[in-house]
Formats: structure tokens, C-alpha cells, sequence
């Protein structure tokens, strides 16, 4: 078995903050005492803390009530129309417009997403397309590379 022993030096610290500790607050009692029944009762209260309140308004932020929300805008849905490709003889060309074929003077729908354009083919030259949509007359040139530039698909 072995006996460790302090020096006293380590102990000293220990022993006079225990003793100024006892003469600050002297011993009045193990047992609590009964409080006199004739003395006023008081008690103490905590300060009352507030209840944080929040009116929930659609599109309002509880923690900035005043701030104006301005709701985002409507994505903008582009009409997409490619003319990937033109073929045939100058007498007879056809387009390809959006995977469907077109002759000159051809109507027909194209598909772009979930949405279909009703689409008239007015003239089909060398490099580009005259196309009638709702009344107005656009030119689609013809799309020189359809692949990704970084060669992925």
C-alpha cells in the first residue's frame, strides 16, 4: 500500500480561505427556523417578462412588419422555335422546324414544352425560314451547330 503526503505549504491556500469564509458567515444553525406567525409575509416576484405576440398576415415576416413584400415576377415562358435543317431541291425545300417537317405554304402545330403554336410556313430559302404566327411574320435562320460546345449531350 502506498502513503501520499502533503506538505503543508500545499494545504495553506486551502485553509485560510476556508476560515475566511467561516468568520464572513457565521453559524446560526443546522435546523431552519419556523417564520414568526406575526410577522407580515413577504414575497418576492420576478419581473414579468413580456409575451411576445405575432399576427401571422400572409406574406408579412413577424420580425419585420413593416417591410413591403413584392411578390417575384412571373417567369417569362420563351417560345422556342429551331429551324435545325433545310433539304430538297430548290423547286421543293423542305424545313425542319422543332422535329416536324415543313413544305413552303405548309400549316401546322409545333410543339415547345407543354405549350403548341399553330405555325404557317410562308417562304423557305437558302439559310433561313419565313414562318406566320398569330398574325405575325418572323424569320428563322438556320441553326448553325445543335451539339453542346463542350461536346456532352
Amino acid at each position: 500500500m502506498t502513503t501520499i503526503t502533503l506538505p503543508l505549504s500545499f494545504l495553506r491556500p486551502a485553509l485560510i480561505t476556508l476560515l475566511a469564509a467561516c468568520a464572513v458567515f457565521p453559524h446560526t444553525g443546522i435546523a431552519a427556523k419556523a417564520p414568526d406567525s406575526a410577522a407580515p409575509a413577504t414575497t418576492i416576484s420576478a419581473p414579468a417578462i413580456p409575451e411576445s405576440v405575432f399576427y401571422y398576415r400572409a406574406g408579412k415576416d413577424p420580425f419585420f412588419p413593416n417591410r413591403v413584400v413584392t411578390p417575384a415576377p412571373e417567369p417569362t415562358k420563351k417560345e422556342i422555335m429551331l429551324l435545325k435543317g433545310i433539304t430538297g431541291t430548290p423547286d421543293r425545300r423542305v424545313a425542319l422546324i422543332n422535329d416536324r417537317t415543313f413544305t413552303k405554304g405548309e400549316a401546322g402545330e409545333i410543339k415547345s414544352g407543354t405549350n403548341t403554336f399553330k405555325i404557317r410556313v410562308v417562304d423557305i430559302k437558302d439559310r433561313s425560314v419565313t414562318i406566320e404566327r398569330a398574325g405575325q411574320t418572323n424569320e428563322l435562320p438556320l441553326v448553325d451547330n445543335l451539339l453542346p460546345l463542350d461536346g456532352t449531350k
